[in-house]
C-alpha cells in the first residue's frame, strides 16, 4: 500500500517567497560596491493572466561608506516587496560606476565621505536618478546643500524604518518628501536669499577666520602667505585648512574655495 499520494510529475515542491534579489553571493564591482542582480523570475498562476499588473519594482542602489549600514539600510528597505536593491557602492567613484545599472534611487547615507558631492554629480550625470539623504544631521549647512545638490527626499537620524520606506515611495511618485521642520527652514532660506538678508550659508557655517582663509586660498596664497598675511603661525593655517575641508565636505583646498564662492557645482571627490 502507499503511504501517500505522490508529487505528480512536471510538479515542484515551493520555495520560499524571495525578497527580490537572489540568495546568489553578491558578485564585487569595487572594494565597497556589490550589486544583487536581476530578481529571478517569478512562477505565474493560471489565473495571474487576469489578474491586474503589479506597478514595475523601484531600483533602488545604496550608498553609505560603512558595509553594516549599507547591509542594514538594504535589510530594511527589502520589507517593501515592491523595491530592489540593484546594488550598493561605498563611495564616490563607486557610485558613479554604479550608475550604469539602470536605478531610480540612490538611497545616500549623509554620513559619508564627499556625500554632498555624490549627490551632485548624481544630478549632472544622471538628472533621472533621484537622491534619497539618510541619518541627516539637521543642520542648516546640511539641509541647504543638500537642497542645492537636487536631494528629493530626507530622512533624518530619529526617523523610523517604516518612515523611510513612506519617503522612498513618495519620491518613486516623483514628489519630494521632506519632514515639516525641514520644509519650514528651506522656505525661510529661499524668503531671505529673496528679501536680499540672506549671506551664503556656506559662509555662516565657517568662522570668521574660517572665512577668511577661504578667501586667500581662493587668492591662490599657500599656506606660508596665508600666514604671513594674517600674521599667525603655519600650523595655525593648516589646522584651519583641514577644519574647513571637513566643513565642506572636499579633500581639495581649490574645491573649498569654488564651492564656498558657489562657483562650482560638482568638487572633485580626491
Amino acid at each position: 500500500m502507499s503511504c501517500g499520494s505522490p508529487i505528480p510529475r512536471g510538479e515542484q515542491i515551493a520555495k520560499p517567497a524571495e525578497w527580490g534579489i537572489p540568495a546568489a553571493k553578491p558578485t564585487a564591482v569595487g572594494h565597497g560596491a556589490s550589486s544583487y542582480g536581476a530578481p529571478r523570475p517569478r512562477s505565474s498562476s493560471p489565473n495571474s493572466r487576469h489578474s491586474s499588473a503589479r506597478p514595475a519594482a523601484i531600483r533602488i542602489l545604496i550608498a553609505s561608506g560603512i558595509r553594516l549600514y549599507r547591509e542594514g539600510l538594504a535589510e530594511i528597505v527589502l520589507r517593501d516587496g515592491n523595491i530592489r536593491v540593484v546594488g550598493t557602492a561605498g563611495g564616490y567613484d563607486e557610485v558613479l560606476a554604479s550608475l550604469v545599472t539602470p536605478t531610480d534611487i540612490v538611497l545616500l547615507d549623509m554620513a559619508t565621505p564627499n556625500s554632498v558631492a555624490i549627490a551632485q554629480a548624481i544630478r549632472d550625470e544622471a538628472p533621472g536618478i533621484r537622491v534619497v539623504a539618510v541619518t541627516l544631521a539637521e543642520s542648516d549647512y546640511e539641509l541647504v546643500a543638500c537642497a542645492e545638490a537636487g536631494v528629493a527626499g530626507y530622512v533624518t537620524r530619529n526617523d523610523s524604518s517604516a518612515e523611510l520606506l513612506a519617503v522612498l515611495a513618495s519620491v518613486a511618485r516623483g514628489e519630494v518628501a521632506c519632514p515639516p521642520r525641514i520644509a519650514a527652514m528651506l522656505l525661510r532660506r529661499v524668503a531671505g536669499l529673496a528679501g536680499g538678508w540672506g549671506s551664503s550659508l556656506r559662509q555662516t557655517h565657517l568662522s570668521h577666520r574660517e572665512r577668511e582663509i577661504v578667501r586667500l586660498i581662493d587668492r591662490g596664497l599657500r599656506n606660508k602667505e596665508i600666514a604671513r598675511e594674517l600674521g599667525v603661525e603655519v600650523a595655525t593655517v593648516k589646522n584651519h585648512v583641514h577644519n574647513i575641508l571637513n566643513k565642506l565636505r572636499v579633500h581639495r583646498r581649490s574645491d573649498a574655495a569654488a564651492l564656498f564662492r558657489g562657483g562650482v557645482t560638482r568638487p572633485s571627490p580626491a
